[in-house]
Order: C-alpha cells, then sequence, then structure tokens
C-alpha cells in the first residue's frame, strides 16, 4: 500500500493536467452511467404509461353491426386485470319491452365493474343515488347481488307504492316484477334517469341487443390500457366496436428519449476507454521504475495488484462523487425535465450501477495492466529509454 500512495503522490505531482483530466473521466463516466439509467426508465415509463388527457373511453357499435350482452359480457371478461381494476364504470344500454321512447322513456342503464375477477356494483352510480336522495325507498343493489347474479330490482317510482305505468304493467302481487321471463325481488325504487328498471348485468339476457357501450376511468387513460382494449376487442368481438382515436405522446418525443439514452451509453463508454488509454500513458512512463521493482523481487502478480489498487484509489471517490452530482440534479433539476425521474432510483439500483461500473473497468484496466507488466525487464528498459 506504500508504494500505491507514493505513486498516486507522483502521478499529482508530476503530471497535473493529465492527473485532472482522469478524475474528470471517471466523474463523467458516473455521471453519465446514472443519468443514463434514469433517461432509459424515463423512457420506458413514458411508453407505458402515457395517458390520454381524459378518462372516459366510448366506442360506438360499427355500422352494419349489432352487439348482444353476452358478447360484451365476453369482452370485458377477456380484458388484463390491470385495465379492469382501473376502471370505475363499465356502462351499456339497450331499450327494452314495455318501456317505449314514444312513452317518455330512455334506454335500461347496465352499470358494474370487474375489479380482481369479480362483478361488482359501480359505486360511482350507488353513492349517487344514495348521498343524493335519489333512492325514494328501499335500497340499491349490493356488491354481493351483482356479483351473484341476483334476481333483484330497483324500480322507478315517487316511492315503495306509487310507480309509474310500465313499472306498474310489469308488477305482480308477492312484490316482484316480472321482467325477461323472470321474477326480480323489487328491493328499493328511485326517481331519476330514464325510469327504467335497474337489475344487475348478469341477470340480463345474453341476446339482449345493446345500442351503447362505454368505459369510466379513474385516472387518465394509458397507452396499455387503451392497446389493450383494442386489440381484445379484435381478438374477441372483431369488427364490432369502433374506437375512437386518442391523442397520446408522437412517436418523436419518444425518438428523443431513445437517441439521447444512445448518445449518453456513447458517452459513458468513451470515458472508460479514455481513463484506459491515461493509465496506460502513466504506465508506459513507468518502465524504468517497474524494470527495477522486478529486479528487486517485484513479482508480476504484486505489480498487478499494486497499479489496480492505484487505479481503484483513484476510482472510487470519484464515482461516487460523480453519482452524488447526479443525485443532487435528479432532484433539483432532472425530476421537473423529466417526469419520472424521482422513481427510477434507490439505493439498490445506485449500488447495481456502482457494481456494474466497478466491475466493468476492473476488468478493462486489469486486462491493460497485465498487458504492460507481462513485458520482460529488457522490453521495460528498452521502452523506458525511448
Amino acid at each position: 500500500m506504500r508504494y500505491v500512495i507514493k505513486n498516486i503522490k507522483s502521478f499529482i505531482i508530476n503530471e497535473k493536467l493529465i492527473f485532472i483530466v482522469t478524475i474528470l473521466c471517471v466523474l463523467l463516466s458516473a455521471f453519465v452511467i446514472n443519468f443514463s439509467y434514469g433517461l432509459y426508465y424515463n423512457y420506458n415509463a413514458k411508453i407505458v404509461d402515457a395517458e390520454f388527457e381524459g378518462k372516459e373511453l366510448n366506442p360506438e357499435i360499427s355500422d352494419g353491426e349489432t352487439l348482444s350482452k353476452k358478447e360484451l359480457q365476453t369482452y370485458v371478461e377477456a380484458l388484463d386485470n390491470k385495465t379492469l381494476n382501473s376502471m370505475i364504470v363499465i356502462y351499456a344500454s339497450s331499450y327494452i319491452d314495455g318501456f317505449s321512447a314514444e312513452e317518455g322513456y330512455g334506454p335500461m342503464a347496465m352499470r358494474f365493474v370487474i375489479h380482481d375477477g369479480k362483478y361488482n356494483v359501480c359505486e360511482v352510480t350507488r353513492k349517487n343515488y344514495e348521498e343524493n336522495g335519489l333512492m325514494t325507498s328501499g335500497r340499491y343493489i349490493t356488491n354481493e347481488e351483482e356479483a351473484t347474479g341476483s334476481f333483484v330490482a330497483v324500480m322507478y317510482g315517487q316511492d315503495a307504492e306509487h310507480w309509474e305505468d310500465a313499472g306498474e304493467n310489469i308488477r305482480n302481487d308477492d312484490g316482484t316484477v316480472s321482467l325477461f321471463g323472470n321474477k326480480y325481488k323489487v328491493v328499493g325504487t328511485y326517481h331519476a334517469g330514464f325510469g327504467t328498471p335497474i337489475v344487475p348485468f348478469l341477470t340480463v339476457p345474453g341476446e339482449l341487443k345493446l345500442d351503447q357501450v362505454g368505459f369510466s376511468f379513474e385516472k387518465n387513460i394509458t397507452k396499455t390500457e387503451y392497446e389493450n382494449m383494442v386489440d381484445t376487442a379484435e381478438n374477441i368481438i372483431p369488427g364490432k366496436l369502433k374506437f375512437p382515436e386518442l391523442d397520446f405522446p408522437d412517436n418523436d418525443t419518444i425518438a428523443v428519449y431513445n437517441n439521447m439514452i444512445y448518445i449518453a451509453l456513447i458517452l459513458s463508454i468513451i470515458s472508460v476507454v479514455n481513463f484506459s488509454e491515461i493509465f496506460y500513458y502513466i504506465l508506459q512512463k513507468r518502465q524504468r521504475k517497474l524494470a527495477i521493482m522486478r529486479i528487486t523481487g517485484c513479482t508480476k502478480h504484486y505489480a498487478v495488484i499494486m497499479y489496480l489498487c492505484e487505479c481503484m484509489i483513484l476510482v472510487l471517490p470519484c464515482y461516487l462523487a460523480g453519482a452524488f452530482v447526479n443525485y443532487i440534479l435528479c432532484q433539483n433539476i432532472f425530476n421537473k425535465a423529466f417526469e419520472y425521474f424521482d422513481k427510477a432510483y434507490s439505493p439498490r439500483i445506485y449500488l447495481m450501477l456502482f457494481m456494474i461500473y466497478i466491475i466493468s473497468f476492473a476488468v478493462v484496466i486489469s486486462a491493460m495492466i497485465i498487458i504492460t507488466v507481462q513485458k520482460t525487464i529488457a522490453d521495460s528498459l528498452r521502452e523506458a529509454v525511448k
């Protein structure tokens, strides 16, 4: 270790300019490697989480096509769980017998969600009915009733006894209503909207033709979610739905990120190579000293370890300084210019990047040192004379 420290002191005193360039090379390498990772992470997050500035997706039923309740059910059940879990409303509507538009009734609205593979009541709708005084008697449908397809209904009426004519026409004496050929237990009444019954989606006949579908998300729709919905529709119900084009970040923006990553990696490689070239120059100037050490008993193995230790002592603090500079800039500047930068790093990531750099650096430098030290004493003396 005494010779290592002595070599470093000699390097600093006799080769000040080269020493400064060497330190800058390591600092730049460390900074660029850490910055490159953050840029790469941001680039991938930008692609995966690209968002359309909106939370509603309302595909149209294609001209000349029909969409049945069964087809919609098969489609939504085939969607990715992550996409389904991000939805707060799955909407479908259809005109049903006995509730005609001519008499002032609208289509029957079906609102539900599928979270973790289970059908649930649309909480947005339930809260709207229960918290805004839209329920005139009884209660709304429960999650269990939605999930199991229980034959329960919420009817349109001023109260439990006074319904509109269309509702009265299907009311039975036992407190049920006849709908779709089944008897539904009436659990509540409401006064809002189209005036049609509200029933669990799974109780609606599969052959019922839908006139409209829609999807609402808790957050802005991501490109991944949109592509999952479009691709699944093409596979499950091809040609049935026509999705609107959404304005996601353009490919030119993503290409800029990609090019910056390549540039950063190239700069990092150049920095490491430069360090190797500089240290090789220093070793060449030490050929006479190395020859003398070899004559006095210094083995090739010891010489390799000595020079490698010298490199590591120079590199370690410089790398840490470069990584720290990246950390400071990330906290204060980069996270404003690149929205995902602050999520890219963790102690484990910093350690991983450090190990990749040090191992790669050690391999390259060791190879160069070994080649230099392997020369015979005579060769070293001849090069020293030159």
